[in-house]
Formats: structure tokens, C-alpha cells, sequence
């Protein structure tokens, strides 16, 4: 199971209370298209969080390549069109045990409460470091 993290360009809070919903589960959908299972999809107003059970053939990069290319296509159909959407360029992407399981679950369910006092990118610096997982702060957030 993989825990994928990734934001809006520039992390513009974009992602709408109404919008989030119906990209959630799109973007679960897309995940199901490619093989995988989407455990759950959740976020907030600024990025997204997928836990993944990848499909012991699919690859992660492509995975997420196509997570990102077909959900800004469908937002930009959406509310988001005239703003030019975008997602970051990278991503994160963490793998999960099966006894983290429900903890990751909930974590990403909460994603609204969590971010009433901490930003996503406090949330995602801390989520690296946690994981011992070096990053430049010049291009972190492209």
C-alpha cells in the first residue's frame, strides 16, 4: 500500500468544500481504471492524499502520472477551468504497512479538521522528515 501526496501549482487553495468530493472520487476511479485499488482519496483545499494498493504489475510513477493528467483534464472541465489548473510537478509517495492501515485512514479522512491549525505544507515537510526522505527546499514545491 503507498500513501501518495501531492498539492495545486504553487499550492492555491483551489479545491473547493463542493468540488472535492466528485475530484475524490474521480481520481479514484482513475486509480481503479489502472488496476489498483483505491483505499481512499482525501485532502483539502490545496493538495491530495491517495492510499493506494497498487497492483503488484502497475508502476507508481505511471500511476500517478495518470492520476494527475486525467483529474486536472476533469477539473478543468469543472469549476476550475478558469483558473488554469494545475498539480505540482512531483509528488510524494510513502509505503504503508498493513498495521498503519487505519491510521492512514483516518488521518486522510480528517484531512479538513487537521488543517483548521497546520498547514499542507507543514503537514508535508513533517510527513519527509518523518520518513527520512531528503528533499531540495529550492524545488520542493514545483
Amino acid at each position: 500500500m503507498i500513501h501518495i501526496v501531492f498539492a495545486t501549482k504553487h499550492r492555491r487553495p483551489v479545491l473547493g468544500a463542493k468540488l472535492r468530493p466528485r475530484l475524490f472520487a474521480y481520481m479514484a476511479g482513475i486509480v481503479r481504471r489502472q488496476g489498483s485499488e483505491a483505499i481512499i482519496v482525501g485532502g483539502y483545499e490545496d493538495h491530495v492524499h491517495l492510499l493506494v494498493r497498487l497492483h503488484r504489475c502497475s508502476n507508481l510513477a505511471d500511476l500517478v502520472r495518470d492520476v494527475k493528467s486525467w483529474s486536472t483534464k476533469w477539473a478543468r472541465s469543472e469549476e476550475l477551468a478558469q483558473l488554469g489548473f494545475s498539480w505540482q510537478r512531483g509528488y510524494g509517495a510513502f509505503s504503508i504497512s498493513y498495521r498503519q492501515l487505519e491510521g492512514i485512514r483516518t488521518y486522510i479522512r480528517d484531512q479538513e479538521r487537521l488543517h483548521e491549525d497546520k498547514a499542507h505544507a507543514i503537514e508535508y515537510l513533517e510527513l519527509l522528515t518523518k520518513h527520512h526522505i531528503p528533499f531540495d527546499k529550492h524545488t520542493i514545491w514545483d
